[in-house]
């Protein structure tokens, strides 16, 4: 057994422990029910389900119990521990977007790239919810791929090129056109190329969602140096994942 299957099987091993204990937990879930003292009443309700005369109703519940009720992770929230019957929700009226226009796409906020529906209501997006006919996600959509509007509506989300009029740090910036950004971009390129020394152009971006289109225009300039996503994060997630899950 080599130094690399050691590893891995000591990271699986130590999953399934405490996978282990946490279905322990769950398992304890109930056992700790509460139980009447001494001088409360046992009364047993009738077949139309009414409590006889005097029983405190409140105390009565508590002692009947609920679904939900301490056990070995009870101190946990979200496991076993809830104080009785979950309250009714507010849940959002769907018919709200019964009428407005709605538009298929795709989620770019994460390498799953899941389906998802778009509502847009007088030309402004009001709703993201995923898309019933993707193959994969079937129709869910994560915490991340709902909150796409905060994402696309965000105050501080940069609209237009600024450019900065001070020191480095300063902070201050001055509103230009595309045209003008577009131009002095170009202008700096050039000089970086024309200095024999293209190599020296590192390109920035998020997701690689156009690295097809970016890939040819590197090449052209003379440039490998591309930094992304992937190559800050997902990159070394993969490798961790290498090392110790897979082959």
């Amino acid at each position: 057994m080599n130094a690399r299957t050691s590893s891995r099987r000591r990271f699986l091993s130590l999953g399934l422990s405490a996978g282990a204990a946490f279905a322990g937990g769950l398992a304890g879930c109930g056992d700790s029910e509460e139980k009447p003292s001494a001088g409360e009443s046992t009364a047993n309700e009738d077949a139309a389900g009414r409590l006889p005369q005097g029983v405190d109703l409140e105390k009565w519940n508590r002692i009947k119990g609920t679904p939900y009720r301490l056990g070995s992770f009870g101190t946990m929230p979200g496991v076993c521990q809830l104080p009785g019957p979950q309250a009714k929700r507010n849940w959002p009226d769907r018919n709200k977007y019964r009428d407005v226009e709605k538009i298929p796409g795709m989620c770019q906020l994460c390498s799953t790239v899941c389906g998802i529906i778009g509502y847009v209501k007088d030309g402004r997006l009001i709703k993201v919810e995923g898309n019933p006919n993707d193959p994969n996600s079937r129709g869910h959509l994560c915490a991340r791929g709902q909150a796409a509007l905060n994402h696309l509506y965000h105050p501080e989300r940069l609209l237009y090129p600024l450019k900065r009029v001070g020191a480095r740090g300063e902070g201050k910036w001055k509103r230009i056109s595309w045209d003008d950004a577009l131009d002095e971009i170009a202008e700096k390129l050039k000089a970086v190329r024309d200095g024999g020394h293209p190599e020296e152009f590192a390109f920035h971006q998020g997701r690689q969602r156009s690295k097809d289109a970016l890939k040819r225009f590197l090449n052209a300039y003379g440039t490998g140096t591309q930094l992304s996503h992937r190559s800050l994060c997902s990159g070394n997630r993969r490798a961790a994942n290498l090392t110790y899950l897979w082959e």
